[in-house]
């Protein structure tokens, strides 16, 4: 990398600018920059900091006027090399993936048509005092910092996953709250790894902040958190359940894949996440890396949200200009930094439902750079929804993936989504936080975390369990009925499904092992996307 020098007050770039000098991606070596834009200083840059990749994946003007605000160094790249590089980790990140075997999981089951109702839509106050689920979360937020106030007051169980920061361990506590002892998942990170690039205590802060404002009862619960000279582990609420990205692809027999699912159980998991976005965006957090892999469906069939490693506070009116999320999720105004809000998330939402409906990404298809992919999601670039889908919740990812922030559906506020046709007939949203809407059947097997193996003594069957004591269920078959698979098979592909990954997250909290990391080929891609399966 080449050494750039800056002195105090020197320009490096010029907001509304067009240069091919400016076409380089570069790192804070020491010294401090800041950014303008129309002369209100909106960043800063520090020892650490990298920056300007926007200009490489996207030719548009300069955004901001970046100034040093004393003697700066900086390492530069030119776009070649830095082009070579990226590529290299993409090829390296790939060889790296874990490939394992999984169980054999259910089939779907054919689906019916459904009945359509009234439109409910988000309550204008989030009363939670009620919900049992809050209740329970409160109860154990209070046993664990009385009579488990130190890591030596829990019992370690077995390690349940590692990342980047640290490791992930089961653990039980034995609370005079509950009859049972409780059982947790301890995310230990570690500060002080010398391998680490940065300090990763400014983040996990961060996460720590968002989780213990946002109380909600579909946001994974931060129990208690234990700070040492060494590291900052989090006691989170443990998930026993599987992440929504294998409901969404799934091995319908070995090494046979399915994916996709019908709309009446995508519209069901939908509900209940804009519910749990909206809640964050009233406390002014923006969630920034909304994607099936953060979203786990628990037990009882209803979605969570985890890790809030890049959930941001940006109040109301401003905007936030870092460079960050899951490529196939990011909004196109991240991608060409213009400064984003709330809306991101709602981009990625309309990305999120479109996999879940068609069973891949919008944008993404096999052998894609990422350049590639940025530009496709930055420019006007029309993408596919063919198939037997609904008229419905093909206008709704239309309007959800705007490229326009200001014109996407849900900027106005979140109203505006659940009024949308697609979910015409929902109950209201406080029905869902109290689970007293019957949940469609997982089709990925749930996760077991027992110490010893035994046979489950439940023999209730499972239409039985899906409401709570205090619904009568008389409409429970028809209910159930929505969320059975359509009768038309969808196409079953020979290779597991790609799967996107944000570099160095930890979450193994929810004890997921991670799948087959193999991608679909162009053919295949092709094919589902006409709704076919032709030879491959």
């Amino acid at each position: 990398m080449k050494q750039i020098k800056l002195k105090s007050g020197q320009v490096l770039s010029k907001q509304g600018e067009m240069d091919e000098k400016d076409d380089k991606y570069y790192v804070v070596e020491s010294g401090r920059l800041e950014f303008h834009v129309d002369g209100v200083t909106v960043d800063t840059a520090e020892a650490g900091t990298a920056f300007n990749e926007e200009r490489l994946l996207y030719r548009h003007a300069n955004n901001a006027t970046i100034k040093a605000s004393e003697d700066t160094k900086l390492l530069e790249l030119d776009q070649a090399t830095f082009r070579g590089i990226m590529q290299q980790e993409e090829i390296k990140a790939q060889k790296e993936k874990p490939k394992q075997k999984e169980k054999p999981k259910p089939k779907p089951l054919p689906a019916k048509k459904e009945k359509r109702k009234k439109t409910r839509t988000i309550a204008g106050d989030w009363d939670l005092s009620d919900s049992t689920i809050f209740q329970e979360q409160e109860k154990a937020r209070f046993g664990v910092k009385k009579h488990a106030s130190s890591k030596e007051d829990l019992e370690f169980v077995r390690l349940l996953g590692e990342g980047q920061f640290g490791e992930v361990w089961l653990v039980g506590a034995k609370l005079p709250e509950f009859e049972e002892k409780q059982q947790y998942a301890l995310k230990m990170q570690d500060i002080t790894d010398d391998e680490l690039r940065e300090d990763p205590t400014d983040a996990i802060w961060k996460e720590i902040t968002a989780l213990k404002i946002v109380h909600h009862p579909f946001v994974v619960n931060l129990v208690h958190v234990y700070e040492t000279e060494d590291s900052i582990d989090m006691l989170l609420g443990l998930i026993r359940g599987t992440e929504l990205w294998d409901e969404v692809h799934r091995e319908d027999e070995p090494d046979v894949w399915v994916s996709g699912f019908s709309e009446a159980r995508a519209r069901f998991y939908t509900c209940v996440l804009i519910d749990t976005l909206a809640f964050l965006h009233k406390h002014e957090f923006c969630y920034r890396d909304f994607k099936p892999e953060n979203v786990m469906i628990d037990e009882d069939g209803y979605p969570i949200l985890v890790d809030f490693g890049f959930a941001k506070h940006v109040a109301e009116g401003d905007k936030t200009f870092t460079f960050c999320g899951t490529p196939n999720y990011v909004a196109p105004e991240i991608i060409k930094l213009l400064g984003h809000d709330r809306n991101v998330d709602y981009w990625a939402l309309g990305v999120v439902i479109y996999e879940m409906v068609c069973g891949e990404n919008p944008f993404f298809y096999e052998g894609m750079e990422q350049f590639a992919l940025y530009q496709a999601i930055a420019d006007e670039v029309p993408y596919d929804m063919e198939g037997d889908y609904t008229k419905e919740v093909i206008d709704l990812c239309h309007k959800l993936l705007k490229k326009d922030p200001t014109k996407r559906l849900g900027s106005n506020h979140p109203h505006d989504i659940l009024e949308h046709n697609w979910f015409r007939g929902t109950p209201d949203l406080s029905e869902y936080r109290a689970k007293k809407v019957a949940p469609p059947p997982l089709i990925e097997e749930t996760i077991s975390f027992e110490e010893e193996e035994s046979e489950s003594e439940d023999e209730t069957p499972i239409k039985a369990r899906l409401l709570e004591d205090d619904v009568d269920g008389s409409n429970l078959e028809e209910e159930l009925d929505l969320f059975k698979e359509e009768d038309k098979p969808k196409p079953k592909i020979k290779l597991a499904p790609f799967k996107a990954t944000n570099k160095g997250a930890l979450k193994g909290y929810y004890a997921k092992e991670k799948t087959k990391e193999e991608k679909y080929s162009s053919k295949e891609r092709r094919s589902m996307l006409s709704g076919t399966l032709e030879d491959i």
